[in-house]
C-alpha cells in the first residue's frame, strides 16, 4: 500500500512539472524564476561592491602617500619638518595633520563609535589605510619629536582610531582575510611605537594621551592572545612576507613596556605572576620577556636614551663559538668601533643560524656540533702532552722508565690517581678533578708501559678527536649544504684539514710531525676558551715554549 502511494505521488509531481510552456507551474517557468532570482542577487552584490569601491579622488592618495613616505625615509629630519611647517610660505600646509585627518575620515569615526570601526574597513580600502599608517610612522621615526607631538595631540580622533585598530576585532574583514587584519594591527602598533620613540622627557604628555585612549588590561590581553594565534598562510607562496601573529603581539608587548614607564598598572600586568595568571598568559609573557632586549645610547646633547627591540627567535640558534669568534676577531675601525666589521659578517651569521635550525632534525650531528669547544680543548691538551713526551723522552730506546727502579714515584702516582678518582666520583661536575685524573693517568701510563706506547695512545686519541672536531665544525658552518668549490676556498676549514693530516703523519710516519702541531694549536678557539675559562694562559705558553726548545735541541 505504501509502495502504491509513493508511485502515485511521483506520477502527480511529474505531471505537474511536465506541463506546457504556458503553465505558470511548469518546469520552464520554475527555471525562469530561478534565473531572475540569481540575476537579482548578482546585481545587488555588484551594487554593494560599487559602493565599497574607492572613488578615483580617494584612490589616488595611495601613491601620493607612498611618495611622502619615501621623502621621509632614512630619518630625513629636514623633510619631516618641512611636511609639517613651511616657514618661508605665507600659506602653510600641515601634511602630517592632514594625513591623520584622512585616516579619521576613511575609518568613519565621525559617524559613530570606534566599536563600529570594522564596518568601515574592507578589502577595497584596507591597503590605503595601511599606507596611511606606514606614512605616519615615517613622519615620526628618527625621532622627530615635533611630528610625534603633532599626531598625538591633534584634535581629531586619529590616535583613538590607531589604538582601536590594535584592540578591536576588525570584522567582517577578519573572518575572510585575517592576513590583512594582522598587517593592519602590525602597522598600527609600529606607529604607536614610533610616536613613543626616544621620548626621554614627555613634556607634551604624549604617553598619557595614548594611555587615555586604551585599556591596559585589554592591551596586554591582545598581546597574549596574538602569541597563541596560529600563523596565516604558513605554507603558502607568500608565507615569508605574511605578518606573523606573534610578531604583532611582540610589538604590542614592547609598546606596553614603553608605556609602563608612565603607568604602574601596565608594569604590574607585564610581570609574570603564576598565582594570578592563567597558563597561556604566563607562557606568552615569559616568551616576550626573554625575547626582548634594550640598549642605551648617549645622544650628542648628552641625554641617555633607551632603545627596546625584539630578539628574533632564529637568534637562539647562533652558537657560543660564533659569538666568541665575533667578539675577539671583529676588527676595529678608525674610531675604535667594531660595528662596521660586525655588520659585514651578518650574512654569514644568518646563514649559520638557518643551518643550525635545520640541524636540530639530525640529533647525532647536532650533539657532535654542539660540543665543538670541548673537542677543541681536548685536542689542545693532547697536543701539549704529546709534545712534552717527545721533548722529554725522545729517542725512546733508552728512555723507557723502569717500574722497579722508581718504586716511590710509582706509589706516589698510584696514590694521586686514586685520590683524583675519588674526587671525581664524589664531585662529578668538578672540571679540575677530571683534569687531574687525566693528568695522573697519563703519568701512570708513562711509568707503567713506557712513553712510546703512551705517545701512540695519545696520537690515536688526537686523530679521533680531531676527526670529530672537524665534523662538528662542518656541522656548525653548514658545510654539507655548500658547493664543493666554496668548501675548498674556506680557509678555516682547510686549516683544520691540514691539522688532521699532521696528526695522521705524526702517528704513522714520525713523532716529530707532532711538534708542528704546537704552531697550529687551535689559535683563536683555545685562546678564547682559556680566557673565558679563567685558565692561566702564561703557564700553557711556558709549557709550549719549553717543549719547542727541547725539541730544537734534539733536532
Amino acid at each position: 500500500m505504501v509502495s502504491r502511494t509513493s508511485v502515485n505521488c511521483r506520477h502527480v509531481n511529474y505531471t505537474f512539472l511536465a506541463g506546457d510552456d504556458t503553465s505558470p507551474y511548469g518546469l520552464p517557468s520554475l527555471a525562469s524564476n530561478l534565473e531572475d532570482l540569481l540575476a537579482e542577487r548578482v546585481d545587488r552584490a555588484r551594487e554593494k561592491e560599487e559602493e565599497n569601491r574607492l572613488s578615483p579622488k580617494v584612490a589616488v592618495m595611495k601613491p601620493i602617500l607612498r611618495f611622502l613616505q619615501l621623502l621621509c625615509e632614512n630619518h630625513n629630519h629636514d623633510l619631516q619638518n618641512l611636511l609639517r611647517d613651511q616657514a618661508s610660505n605665507k600659506t602653510k600646509y600641515n601634511l602630517v595633520s592632514e594625513t591623520l585627518v584622512l585616516l579619521d575620515v576613511i575609518c568613519g569615526s565621525t559617524t559613530g563609535g570606534l566599536g563600529l570601526l570594522g564596518l568601515y574597513i574592507n578589502e577595497n580600502n584596507v591597503l590605503l589605510i595601511n599606507q596611511i599608517l606606514v606614512t605616519l610612522t615615517e613622519y615620526c621615526q628618527g625621532p622627530c619629536y615635533e611630528n610625534q607631538a603633532c599626531i598625538a595631540m591633534h584634535e581629531s580622533n586619529g590616535l583613538g582610531i590607531i589604538t582601536a585598530l590594535i584592540l578591536n576585532d576588525i570584522n567582517p574583514l577578519g573572518k575572510t582575510r585575517m592576513d590583512l587584519v594582522l598587517e593592519l594591527k602590525n602597522n598600527a602598533s609600529k606607529l604607536l611605537l614610533a610616536i613613543m620613540e626616544s621620548r626621554t622627557s614627555d613634556s607634551e604628555n604624549v604617553a598619557e594621551k595614548i594611555i587615555y585612549n586604551m585599556n591596559p588590561d585589554q592591551l596586554v590581553d591582545v598581546a597574549c592572545k596574538a602569541f597563541h594565534q596560529e600563523s596565516i598562510d604558513e605554507d603558502g607562496e607568500d608565507g615569508d612576507d605574511a605578518v606573523s601573529p606573534r610578531e604583532v603581539g611582540h610589538n604590542i608587548y614592547i609598546l606596553c613596556h614603553q608605556l609602563a614607564l608612565y603607568n604602574k598598572q601596565i608594569g604590574t600586568l607585564l610581570r609574570p605572576n603564576p598565582d594570578a595568571m592563567d597558563h597561556r598568559t604566563l607562557e606568552a609573557l615569559r616568551f616576550y620577556n626573554s625575547h626582548t632586549a634594550q640598549i642605551e645610547l648617549v645622544r650628542h646633547d648628552r641625554t641617555l636614551e633607551q632603545i627596546v627591540f625584539p630578539i628574533p627567535e632564529i637568534c637562539e640558534y647562533l652558537t657560543e663559538d660564533t659569538k666568541l669568534r665575533l667578539f675577539y676577531n671583529a676588527e676595529r675601525d678608525d674610531q675604535g668601533s667594531k660595528v662596521t666589521d660586525f655588520f659585514g659578517r651578518t650574512d654569514d651569521c644568518f646563514a649559520e643560524m638557518k643551518w643550525q635550525k635545520k640541524l636540530r632534525s639530525n640529533s647525532g650531528l647536532f650533539w657532535v656540533s654542539s660540543h665543538m669547544s670541548f673537542w677543541s680543548y681536548v685536542i689542545f691538551a693532547c697536543s701539549v702532552f704529546i709534545n712534552v713526551i717527545v721533548a722529554s723522552f725522545y729517542p725512546f730506546t733508552d728512555a723507557a722508565l723502569s717500574t722497579g727502579g722508581g718504586g716511590h714515584l710509582s706509589g706516589l702516582l698510584w696514590a694521586c690517581l686514586l685520590v683524583s678518582a675519588a674526587i671525581v666520583i664524589t664531585v662529578p661536575r668538578s672540571r679540575a678533578a677530571v683534569q687531574l685524573l687525566v693528568l695522573f693517568s697519563i703519568f701512570r701510563l708513562i711509568v707503567s708501559i713506557g712513553p712510546e706506547f703512551t705517545l701512540t695512545t695519545l696520537g690515536v686519541s688526537i686523530v679521533v678527536f680531531k676527526g670529530i672536531h672537524l665534523v662538528s665544525i662542518m656541522g656548525n658552518m653548514g658545510t654539507f649544504n655548500k658547493p664543493i668549490r666554496q668548501i675548498f676556498l674556506d680557509a678555516e676549514l682547510m686549516y683544520h684539514v691540514g691539522y688532521l693530516i699532521l696528526c695522521v703523519l705524526g702517528l704513522f710516519m714520525h713523532p716529530f710531525f707532532f711538534s708542528v702541531l704546537v704552531s697550529f694549536i687551535e689559535g683563536d678557539f683555545s685562546i678564547n676558551w682559556l680566557k673565558n675559562d679563567g685558565g692561566d694562559l702564561r703557564a700553557h705558553c711556558f709549557i709550549i715554549f719549553c717543549s719547542l726548545t727541547k725539541l730544537d735541541f734534539y733536532v
